[in-house]
């Protein structure tokens, strides 16, 4: 049976134009995942998908002023799938600027 992530880590970077954003560690340590991140103009969606599926995204300029977030699913011998959470924990999303 595959083991459940049970928490990702925050998204690290610059949030600006041209900075790239990478997904923080997953637990438990050494969990494997399938990514996608998501834009949407409200912190409360609706969510679009931008077609990155890795563990960084490059910011451009169509995506200032909107809020970003991951998706990670598990895979190989890992289940289950999170959002990832801002610096505060009360948001699942970051505002672009």
């Amino acid at each position: 049976m595959p083991t459940p992530i049970t928490a990702i880590g925050t998204i690290t970077g610059t949030v600006k134009v041209g900075s790239v954003l990478t997904v923080g560690a997953l637990t438990p340590a050494g969990a494997t995942a399938d990514y996608n991140w998501q834009i949407a103009t409200s912190s409360s969606g609706p969510w679009a998908d931008l077609g990155a599926l890795t563990n960084t995204y490059t910011i451009t300029v169509a995506d200032a002023a909107k809020f970003i977030r991951v998706l990670a699913t598990g895979n190989g011998n890992y289940s289950g799938f999170g959002y990832e959470r801002s610096d505060n924990g009360s948001s699942d999303a970051y505002l672009l600027r």
